[in-house]
């Protein structure tokens, strides 16, 4: 069974044929693509769903790839291995991210539609990456 971090490094290999060496924009920025899923969708992922699961996250990572857009990304483990604050009550939490290298927010929102995790009551954010510097600007 192929997991979505397999998935996600076959797109980035995607990604890197279809840009090539001088395939990239000249002034990018990158954007963090995340993805919430409810419990129902973490159990999804093994089972007897999970064959529909990674196939639908597979095609879709894939189809992302080939965009040549794609810097990385990987999928999260469930929010049962991890911690998050008390104050947490919510019915998705975050359960995989992709950075992609774009133009502009509408770009990255077409590279996205068709996000699996929306059939199945999910959703997803996009957010611009803040530029770090070592001269006090970013975070």
């Amino acid at each position: 069974m192929k997991t979505l971090a397999t998935l996600i490094l076959a797109g980035l290999a995607l990604a890197s044929i279809a840009l090539g060496t001088a395939g990239r924009p000249s002034a990018p920025t990158e954007f963090a693509v995340l993805f919430h899923e409810s419990q129902e969708g973490f159990a999804a992922r093994s089972g007897t769903k999970a064959a529909d699961y990674w196939e639908a996250w597979g095609g879709y990572i894939g189809r992302i790839g080939q965009s040549g857009k794609l810097v990385s990304g990987s999928a999260l483990q469930a929010p049962s291995t991890g911690w998050s604050s008390p104050s947490r009550e919510e019915k998705t939490r975050i359960s995989g991210y992709l950075i992609i290298r774009a133009e502009s927010l509408e770009e990255v929102r077409t590279l996205v539609a068709g996000c699996p995790a929306l059939k199945q009551g999910g959703g997803l954010e996009i957010r611009p990456l803040e530029v770090m510097s070592n001269n006090g600007g970013g975070l």
